[in-house]
């Protein structure tokens, strides 16, 4: 008695996603108005042009250069006028109304977040530690991207890149108003 043998495409097993999901717009669940290979589609790896993978690199090294500075810099102790050392001008709302401005201490922040001393940079200025550590988790990311070409399609990496920068400018907002509270 000779043994049926699959065939090659009846080894290829389906992953658990597909198995479970319905491909075609004939097999889609009633109320939906797409097949699931579409819906999914997002999680697939797109190959980014070159002109995204430039500038991705010109962003890493930008933040990088930033946090590098950072570091040579020597904290100020009073929490601002660390940007001082860097031949700018003292803040201008310090100067005239001697209120801090919203970006007062950002620069000492980063300072101390480059040695983690992270008590001290929210202390200094909240929204810049946050700002400090998105810069240094973008880093490898830049990286990544650049390197391998490829990103996942959708927009994850967009979507929390963008919620990090708008929480860090809500932080800046909130710590500076708690700062200039009588």
């Amino acid at each position: 008695m000779e043994r049926n043998r699959p065939t090659d495409a009846s080894r290829k097993r389906p992953s658990s996603l597909q198995t479970a999901l319905p491909t075609k717009k004939s097999d889609a669940w009633p109320g939906q108005p797409c097949p699931a290979s579409e819906r999914y589609q997002s999680l697939i790896p797109a190959q980014l042009p070159p002109s995204l993978r430039w500038a991705c690199i010109a962003s890493g090294l930008a933040l990088l250069a930033l946090l590098a500075v950072a570091r040579y810099l020597t904290p100020s102790p009073s929490g601002q006028g660390t940007h001082q050392q860097l031949g700018l001008p003292a803040c201008t709302t310090m100067v005239l109304w001697d209120l801090p401005c919203p970006a007062c201490g950002m620069t000492t922040s980063w300072a101390w977040a480059t040695r983690g001393q992270f008590i001290l940079a929210a202390q200094a200025n909240s929204g810049g530690l946050l700002l400090a550590i998105i810069a240094m988790a973008y880093i490898p990311a830049s990286c990544y991207f650049s390197l391998h070409g490829m990103a996942t399609r959708g927009q994850w990496f967009s979507s929390v890149l963008a919620t990090s920068l708008v929480t860090a400018i809500a932080v800046t907002v909130l710590h500076w108003l708690l700062k200039i509270w009588p």
